[in-house]
């Protein structure tokens, strides 16, 4: 669960959600999109909605001349068949969600978050996918909001839509950008909005269903399009609201036909090659090709239990230790000005993690 501390400001900061543990408490998590790092629990539904392959999300044939920029797929293809390792996303109830808000104004930064007993439900209907927002969200009241897919894993949130709120000093917020998507083994839904004048951000994570009512079909990642008409959103995405501060950034780039994203100067994330390779064929979703490393500081105990001292005391806090993700269901969504980066997969030790973070297009 994450929890929170509540503190007094005289401007707008940025800052990063901390995960510990305790009951429902105020705190700060201004200007993101709610998401941090943090270690999930084993699912059984970890391939609940695993409907989403290769082949049913299109042709990423391979190449006989890998010096063509504008070969068919190219982008897809050299991401390793970018569709592969993608979970769909699951229709249908989850249970034991996670759910939080905060409202930054000028004078004070107010957050609320707490246990993993809130519920919502999803559904899709004439290529719209809506999601229920149940009870025990905490700072989150229930409704119903109105996604557009962007691929089999991920959707936007439609703006403008009404969403109600508690505990955070507004008690309703319009929403300005948003993404829903598979991360990990985990549904993570990211929300920025508009709140009483102010900046207002929502979260909700959720564990993937044992029993989905079925999968959503959004549209194909993998196209047959010539790299030279990709129309990913390239450039660099600063002031990143990551889990241990606001800074870094990460820059989308394509160099003969090949998309990367670099991560550079961000708390608690690093790569140890040059960039992450994307799968990015249809304008706002990038498949991070899953088997790539990526650097991750976690709360939490190693691989061989809770971490000790030198003098070999066990330290009951959690801290945060550096672990390495291997990515599965990792993508790059774009909803107007800002980048949702959503990072799953297991770390060393075979745990599954999850998590996000958002940036601000320069």
């Amino acid at each position: 669960m994450r929890a929170y501390l509540s503190v007094t400001v005289e401007a707008l900061v940025l800052s990063g959600t901390i995960v510990a543990c305790g009951g429902e408490v105020n705190g700060v998590n201004a200007g993101g999109d709610g998401g941090g790092a943090h270690v999930t629990g084993e699912s059984d539904a970890d391939d609940a909605g695993n409907t989403g392959t290769a082949a049913t999300q299109g042709d990423a044939s391979p190449e006989t001349d890998a010096s063509d920029a504008s070969s068919t797929g190219r982008a897809c293809t050299l991401a390793g068949d970018g569709s592969a390792g993608a979970t769909s996303m699951p229709l249908g109830s989850y249970v034991q969600c996670t759910g939080g808000a905060s409202h930054l104004s000028t004078t004070a930064v107010l957050s609320a978050g707490g246990d993993a007993t809130g519920s919502i439900a999803l559904t899709e209907s004439n290529g719209v996918l809506n999601v229920a927002l149940g009870d025990g969200l905490f700072a989150i009241g229930t409704g119903t909001l109105a996604l557009t897919p962007t691929s089999d894993s991920t959707a936007v949130v439609t703006a403008g839509q009404s969403i109600a709120l508690h505990d955070v000093g507004c008690s309703t917020a319009a929403t300005s950008a948003g993404v829903l998507a598979v991360d990990g083994n985990k549904l993570q839904l990211s929300i920025a909005g508009q709140g009483c004048g102010d900046p207002v951000s929502a979260f909700v994570e959720c564990p993937l269903p044992a029993s989905p009512s079925g999968a959503l079909q959004g549209p194909g990642l993998c196209e047959d399009t010539d790299a030279g008409s990709v129309a990913f959103a390239a450039g660099t995405y600063a002031k990143c609201d990551t889990v241990l501060g606001g800074r870094g950034a990460v820059t989308v780039s394509q160099n003969d036909g090949v998309w990367t994203a670099t991560l550079s100067g961000l708390d608690g994330f690093s790569t140890p090659g040059p960039g992450l390779t994307l799968a990015a064929n249809n304008g706002s979703t990038a498949l991070i090709a899953s088997g790539q490393q990526v650097s991750v500081q976690e709360f939490g105990s190693g691989c061989s239990g809770p971490a000790s001292n030198d003098a070999r005391i066990v330290v009951d806090l959690p801290v945060p230790e550096t672990h390495t993700l291997t990515t599965t269901n990792s993508w790059l969504v774009v909803d107007g000005a800002t980048l949702y980066v959503f990072l799953g997969g297991t770390d060393e030790c075979g745990s599954p993690v999850s998590q996000s973070f958002s940036c601000t297009a320069q």
